[in-house]
């Protein structure tokens, strides 16, 4: 008989694998937990932003008055138009598939407007490529929308039972000013972790429990509600410095909210088509440029000769080439010098040479309208980690260049100005979209929709262009180039655009006035603004601007006229109030002028100018001590305004307040070191 076999021990597990079991099932009751709140609250953002907040909330899409369709609300495009016109159906009709279009103004269309844009391409292809469901398409591009703008939309359109969200995104992100912290230095699985609670429907439950707002931290950033952009503000491409660190940091936050916007789409189970975005390389200038930092003097010297000499054009070939080649070595980050070097390796056919170079020139370009390579790279390492689907935009138009050119590079051919396609453009754009999604099975494939039906959508589309559309295209162009301080090219364009629309554009007289008013050509600035106003006799803005040419022409009386118009058509427009004022003080009305003043500043009590003007024509009626009290308010309300200071001195050393005087004229210099007038009251009060 057998001895009894001993019975086998059972193994422990080991601890880790104790470990292992216990993650797995806290894991699978936190997604358990997940997935009934979200089924419980439904729920879409793509959560806070750190560093830009808003000062409101003024939804872009709201209800029309039958209740059945959400309409593009008219607030979002006041003062200026910044998205196109849309409406879609409340309920979502059985069979429909409602696809949204996220980004800035290449999602809007410019320089036309939604017909050709890539989203309008998409409405009027669809139904050809798939004609077994009806189709909704949304262009929500916002004109000067950076991504952080986009987000926002993104939250909205999520709630509006998308079937897919396309994101083109990129161009914009420097436009405005934003405060950053030592958030954006986080790593980037922190950041997506931060992105996916952000979005978390039991976190959110979470906190609304213990009463905390996620909001509740305030941004480093509030903006308005409209795009501010740097390019508005007084002080224009000055704004524009090289900053690698505050470039890093856009970058960084431009990263954040792409992420925060896939995170919140994940989370509504809407699938993403993200657009890795396309400038115009060949045939576009750089917008600003300065030479490295760090170089000397004679360094500087040298390479201001060789830039020189490479752009003149009378010049022989030879000596261009050779002098733009030796610029770039003494200052490779000079953007205009790496144009010209790579504009004129294309003239030998030097084709990989100039792709680096005029890369290089996007990239440095000091006011970076044109996505630099960094944001464009970021777009596709996104799309790769977050395994959403693709187009390279990029490439897509480096290909159509490569057909229509032989060049391969982005140029004319496909664009109208840096960013902005032309309407055949757009429609490929349009179409490699549509192929990416039959790729991915979200569209059925369609063998009747081949590359004739494509053609032939194209021409009739485009051949459905009026000569309006095209002058108003031309309008735009040139009033975004003449933003972006190109006024040369921007005069140009204009001037083409009244050919074409044979000289029936207010609006092409009011930008001819503009371009000879910045050119001191006063009285032809009078003369357009003229023929603005008889095609258009209430067009505020020639009204107000021929107004101002006339009161620097001394002819206050006319000027009085067309204030007084202004003013009839808005009594509200401080601008046209303070000129009117300044037409009263020139005609010698002084009690009307000043009350004109009054009336600016009981709107607004930071009007330098009014301060000044209303204490200069007390000054004249004799009226020192009401001169005095309106400059000591002047100063109180608008502290740093060296002009009020020093006019502050003029009359307090008058009056013999001479230690008075003598810090104001200190101050005043402080405000603006090249007050020689101050400095010269200084002296003579030592």
């Amino acid at each position: 008989m057998d001895a009894a076999r001993p019975p086998t021990p059972r193994r422990r597990p080991s601890r880790l694998r104790k470990l292992l079991i216990q993650l797995a099932l806290v894991l699978l009751i936190v997604l358990g937990a997940e997935w009934s709140v979200r089924a419980m609250f439904p729920r879409s953002s793509a959560g806070g932003d750190a560093f830009v907040g808003f000062t409101g909330d003024t939804p872009l899409f709201v209800l029309d008055d039958s209740g059945d369709t959400f309409v593009t609300n008219p607030l979002r495009n006041r003062p200026r138009e910044s998205f196109n016109p849309q409406q879609f159906a409340a309920d979502k009709a059985a069979g429909t598939k409602r696809v949204a279009c996220v980004g800035g103004s290449t999602t809007y269309g410019r320089p036309y407007r939604d017909a050709t844009s890539f989203p309008g391409w998409l409405r009027a292809a669809l139904p050809l490529a798939d004609p077994w469901h009806d189709y909704e398409v949304i262009n929500a591009g916002g004109i000067s929308y950076a991504s952080y703008r986009v987000a926002r939309v993104v939250d909205e359109l999520l709630r509006h039972d998308l079937d897919l969200l396309v994101i083109y995104t990129g161009h914009n992100e420097f436009l405005e000013e934003i405060t950053f912290g030592d958030t954006l230095k986080d790593p980037s699985a922190l950041r997506r972790v931060a992105s996916w609670l952000d979005t978390s429907a039991l976190f959110g439950l979470a906190r609304r429990l213990a009463g905390v707002d996620a909001a509740s931290a305030a941004p480093a950033t509030t903006l308005p509600d409209q795009v501010a952009p740097l390019l508005d503000s007084s002080v224009g491409l000055d704004a524009y410095t090289r900053d690698d660190t505050r470039a890093a940091d856009i970058l960084a936050h431009f990263r954040a909210s792409v992420e925060r916007m896939l995170a919140a789409a994940h989370a509504a189970e809407v699938p993403v088509l993200l657009v890795a975005p396309a400038s115009q390389l060949v045939g576009c200038a750089p917008f600003k440029s300065a030479p490295d930092d760090g170089l000397s003097e004679s360094q500087l010297a040298d390479f201001a000769t060789h830039l020189a000499l490479a752009d003149d054009n009378a010049r022989a070939f030879d000596q261009r080439r050779a002098a733009a080649l030796r610029a770039n070595l003494i200052a490779p980050r000079h953007a205009h010098a790496a144009y010209l070097d790579g504009e004129l390796a294309l003239r030998v056919g030097d084709r990989e040479h100039a792709a680096r170079a005029l890369r290089r020139a996007r990239d440095q370009d000091l006011v970076p309208l044109r996505a630099p390579s960094p944001f464009v790279n970021t777009v596709r390492e996104l799309a790769r980690d977050e395994r959403v689907w693709f187009l390279d935009a990029e490439l897509l138009l480096a290909k159509r260049a490569e057909r229509l050119t032989g060049i391969g590079l982005p140029g004319p051919e496909s664009f109208l100005d840096h960013v902005h396609m032309t309407p055949e453009a757009y429609a490929e754009l349009a179409f490699a979209l549509l192929d990416v999604l039959v790729d991915n099975s979200w569209l059925p494939r369609a063998p009747e929709f081949d590359a004739a039906a494509r053609a032939e959508l194209v021409a009739t589309r485009v051949s459905a262009l009026d000569t309006e559309d095209h002058v108003r295209a031309l309008e735009r162009l040139s009033a975004v180039l003449d933003w972006a301080g190109k006024r040369e090219e921007a005069e140009a364009l204009s001037l083409r655009a009244q050919e074409l629309g044979g000289g029936a554009s207010a609006f092409g007289h009011w930008q001819q006035g503009h371009f000879a008013r910045a050119r001191g050509d006063l009285e032809g600035a009078a003369e357009a603004y003229a023929r603005a106003l008889e095609l258009d006799p209430e067009y505020l803005e020639a009204l107000l601007n021929r107004g101002e040419v006339l009161l620097r022409l001394e002819r206050p009386r006319e000027a009085r006229e067309h204030f007084e118009t202004a003013l009839a058509l808005d009594p509200e427009l401080l601008a046209a109030r303070f000129g009117l004022g300044v037409a009263l003080g020139q005609l010698g009305e002084r009690a009307a002028e000043r009350a004109a003043y009054q009336a600016v500043l009981a709107s607004d009590a930071t009007h330098a100018d009014a301060w000044k003007l209303l204490a200069i024509s007390y000054n004249r009626d004799g009226r020192a001590t009401e001169a005095l009290d309106s400059l000591s308010r002047g100063r109180l309300a608008v502290p740093n305004n060296p002009a009020l200071a020093f006019n502050h001195g003029v009359l307090l050393r008058r009056a013999g307040e001479l230690d008075a005087a003598r810090a104001a004229f200190e101050r005043a210099l402080e405000l603006a070191p090249d007050n020689n007038a101050a400095r010269v009251q200084l002296e003579e009060l030592r």
